[in-house]
């Protein structure tokens, strides 16, 4: 795979050294500094650098993207043919990062904005020639004793907090521990749910649900489904899309629209690892894995007494929050890379932007 979606090679170290450094029991704090995009070449995804340890990071052209390091200096090289040799320094003292263009050329800016020098702030935006890159302030990175689990392409982040909980994530996917997965619309929930089972490698079906789509009059026969008979119209026995997952996974998408009293009914469920279809006396034993998924405060609707704080304390056996683009924009290098291979990968190499578009991409507050 290429490096946009490895973090090992993401970084400013050999394999051995990124081997070391998870194995570290102490926490640490970290600058990091993520070429996201290069505009001749959005297909080239991503690469980012720690800064620890270092004092100075020199950014300029080269033949290839490489990155050396000599003792507290390294050399970030891009083969962007609008950087100078030499276009920028960065100096890190006490955990302050103060950017200078080195004389460049074509100059450098900072969220739009031409510098000389510029003390770096989180989630800055620097220009340099063509290509993109995001600065990261010092970050608490915890420590990782445990092995890595194996990668995956839709759980993967350059976002420090975030790649964490991914690793987190992906080693109790294999377990029926269940997951809530928080976050605003469009921040790719049902993306994390689909990932998690296919890590499972459980036998059953993942089965989404989307809440707010059911009637409320129906939701118990389509979650639980009933017997034939049961009510006017129940022509025939039907499962119901919880017995449909059995052995696999129930994704519930919008849990918080869930009424009171379906609330009520589910929380049966996780509880006996049974259902009761409608016109029937005797349960049916079920092995679900649930994750769910909303984009409301989940929290407040139990204060709100809209949501069964039991039924919430079933679901978040671990809960992630997925942040929008706009708060993880060092990732949009690696997304536009891989959405540029799934459109066309024949041609993804060949294309390129104008500076004006990775400039827009990069700057888009990323609504919904």
């Amino acid at each position: 795979m290429p490096a946009a979606i490895h973090r090992h090679e993401a970084t400013d170290t050999t394999e051995d050294d990124a081997r070391s450094r998870r194995g570290r029991t102490s926490p640490r704090s970290s600058a990091l500094w993520t070429l996201v995009l290069e505009s001749e070449r959005p297909a080239a995804g991503s690469l980012q650098v720690d800064l620890a340890d270092l004092s100075e990071l020199v950014v300029g052209r080269g033949p290839e993207r490489s990155v050396t390091r000599n003792g507290p200096h390294v050399l970030l090289t891009v083969p962007d043919r609008f950087m100078s040799t030499a276009h920028v320094r960065v100096r890190v003292s006490d955990g302050v990062a103060e950017l200078e263009d080195a004389e460049s050329k074509n100059g450098t800016f900072v969220n739009g904005r031409r510098v000389e020098s510029a003390i770096l702030a989180d989630g800055d935006v620097v220009e340099i020639g063509r290509s993109f890159a995001i600065f990261r302030a010092p970050v608490p990175i915890e420590p990782d004793p445990a092995p890595e689990p194996p990668p995956s392409e839709a759980l993967h982040t350059l976002h420090p907090g975030l790649d964490s909980q991914f690793r987190r994530l992906r080693r109790i996917a294999s377990s029926a521990v269940p997951v809530l997965l928080l976050g605003e619309t469009g921040t790719g929930k049902d993306v994390a749910a689909g990932e998690v089972h296919r890590i499972s490698a459980r036998p059953g079906a993942f089965v989404p649900v989307n809440c707010p789509a059911i009637p409320a009059s129906l939701i118990e026969s389509e979650l639980f489904g009933y017997k034939k008979g049961a009510f006017s119209g129940a022509l025939e026995d039907r499962p119901g899309l919880v017995r449909s997952a059995d052995r696999g996974t129930l994704f519930l998408d919008e849990i918080g629209d869930l009424p009171l009293p379906a609330q009520a009914a589910f929380l049966r469920t996780l509880q006996q690892s049974e259902v009761l279809p409608l016109g029937s006396f005797r349960p049916v034993k079920v092995d679900v894995r649930v994750i769910a998924a909303t984009h409301r405060d989940v929290d407040a609707l139990v204060r709100e007494e809209r949501f069964r704080a039991d039924l919430l304390a079933r679901l978040a056996g671990f809960r992630l929050r997925l942040p929008p683009l706009r708060e993880r924009r060092e990732d949009l290098g690696m997304l536009v890379a891989r959405l540029l291979r799934r459109c066309s990968a024949d041609e993804a190499a060949h294309v390129q932007f104008e500076p004006e578009t990775a400039r827009a991409l990069l700057l888009h507050d990323w609504p919904l």
